[in-house]
């Protein structure tokens, strides 16, 4: 754990931050623990619930990964990347029509979506 995290444990940034250098250190259960906690602090950032889903569909969770989406989806239902991001997870899990859904809603929102994210 990071020095800011113990020393403001209570911040949803400080344990937020650690997550992204436990996953580039490869340390993906770590990173999800960090992610996890910086949700429960600060529950209304969608940004928390990408990189949670990202880090969950990386380990291998994409029944955790999609429900994070649909978690952070009802926080910001206007957040293309969470759409783009569901988009990508259900069409690999087999659900076409939920994935084209998923895709037409963030590129409604997000019209460049698809070309910044490829």
């Amino acid at each position: 754990m990071s020095l800011a995290a113990r020393l403001y444990p209570e911040d949803a940034t400080a344990q937020f931050d650690p997550g992204l250098t436990l996953g580039a250190l490869g340390n993906g259960a770590g990173q999800i623990q960090a992610f996890r906690r910086a949700v429960e602090l600060d529950p209304d950032n969608s940004a928390i619930y990408e990189s949670l889903g990202a880090a969950l569909y990386s380990a291998g969770d994409w029944r955790g990964a999609i429900d994070v989406c649909r978690q952070g989806l009802q926080v910001d239902p206007l957040s293309a990347k969470l759409y783009f991001n569901l988009s990508i997870m259900l069409d690999q899990h087999g659900d076409a029509a939920g994935a084209e859904r998923a895709k037409a809603l963030a590129t409604s929102i997000d019209p460049d979506i698809v070309r910044r994210e490829h």
